[in-house]
């Protein structure tokens, strides 16, 4: 074998070997995978089961108020934050929602950490 060729072919085993060290971890994609069927099925679900049912007034309000639910989840530990520049941001939050949208809370409140972040 000529050693262009030889040389060429551990070059090419080794980019491989490097580009399969990816997926060595088989169970994470299996675990991502998952993960995403287990997601869609329950939105598929969820669209065929309340095609068939009425839904009352009352779950209405609580699937009405579950982004906000979210939101709060997601916001909440950056109420245990000792950085002065978060917790200035959390109180622009908290003073913006009472009057805007949930929209442009979340966007005013963006451009405005953005906005400290740029200046302190």
């Amino acid at each position: 074998m000529p050693p262009q060729k030889a040389i060429a072919q551990l070059l090419c085993q080794g980019f491989i070997m490097e580009t399969m060290h990816f997926w060595t971890n088989y169970w994470e994609v299996i675990t991502i995978l998952c993960m995403g069927i287990t997601t869609y099925f329950t939105r598929t679900v969820g669209f065929v089961w309340l095609r068939k049912h009425q839904i009352r007034p009352r779950a209405q309000a609580v699937l009405a108020s579950s982004p906000c639910c979210v939101m709060v989840s997601v916001v909440a530990p950056s109420f245990m934050t000792t950085d002065p520049k978060t917790l200035i941001s959390l109180a622009f939050c908290i003073l913006l929602s009472f009057k805007c949208s949930l929209g442009v809370t979340i966007c005013g409140t963006v451009a405005f950490m953005a906005l400290l972040q740029n200046l302190l």
